[in-house]
């Protein structure tokens, strides 16, 4: 049933590209005289996202949000770990699936190396995130709200946290990578003085070196950002050590202490 859906997914997916055009097209190819052309333009898709509550949750008290966003090929059951690994978490978590269909999983990548492509449709996933909030919200009383991410899913919390620190506590980044091609400073410095950051990474991660995430460390420190920087043994992986450290600096959260 779950492969099914995942096909039927697919399919929606690569009709709506084609068909369903909400704004302008945005064409690639030779436009003088073109003989076959393919053109993109932005579809609205319903993507699934996961939630976990705490024990004993009171829907009438207010809780901090914890958005997940996994790595590229993930999915949602390979993020369900994480709240296993959590030491008895007071939040909610919101495990968040990408659109994009990639290696039996999931991808936040548009999958296209045309870059005037990434600049339409990185903004789509940021708006995604922030229709996921809009929506938990609605239904539940949130404090404030935290991302997650790891691996590919850290380079969109940044897109996502960065350019919306009004919707954006903090971020709690695991071995990704800091996209400051698409992050100058003059729009990431308003976001400094309001934001929280937790950055993780293996010693020894063969996929993606610690010094990406030492670079997103110094950009973030040199911008005036406080900066917990967690080093840990191991490689492309979440450990729940490292976990339950994040849990710690999140749970830490100085604002939040009114609202238990």
């Amino acid at each position: 049933m779950e492969k099914w859906q995942q096909i039927k997914r697919m399919m929606f997916l690569l009709v709506a590209v084609f068909l369903i055009g909400i704004g302008p097209w945005l064409v690639c190819g030779d436009t003088a005289n073109p003989r076959e052309l393919t053109l993109y333009a932005k579809a609205g898709i319903l993507s699934p996202v996961r939630l976990k509550f705490p024990k004993d949750y009171d829907r009438s008290s207010p809780a901090v949000l914890v958005i997940v966003m996994h790595g590229k090929g993930g999915a949602i059951q390979g993020m369900l770990p994480v709240w296993e690994a959590f030491d008895n978490p007071r939040f909610i978590l919101a495990i968040a699936q990408a659109p994009y269909p990639f290696s039996g999983g999931w991808s936040w990548d548009f999958p296209s190396t045309d870059r005037r492509l990434w600049k339409i449709a990185d903004p789509m996933i940021s708006a995604y995130i922030l229709n996921v909030i809009a929506d938990i919200q609605a239904d539940y009383p949130i404090t404030s709200v935290y991302l997650f991410g790891h691996s590919q899913g850290v380079s969109y919390a940044y897109l996502t946290g960065l350019l919306h620190p009004e919707k954006i506590r903090g971020l709690v980044c695991f071995a990704g990578i800091y996209p400051k091609e698409f992050l100058p400073r003059e729009k990431v410095e308003p976001a400094i003085g309001r934001m929280r950051f937790f950055i993780a990474h293996g010693r020894n991660d063969p996929q993606i070196g610690i010094e990406s995430s030492e670079q997103a460390r110094n950009i973030l420190e040199d911008l005036g950002a406080e900066v917990r920087f967690f080093p840990f043994r191991g490689g492309h992986n979440l450990p729940a050590d490292a976990v339950r450290e994040a849990q710690k600096w999140i749970e830490a959260d100085t604002s939040l202490r009114n609202d238990r």
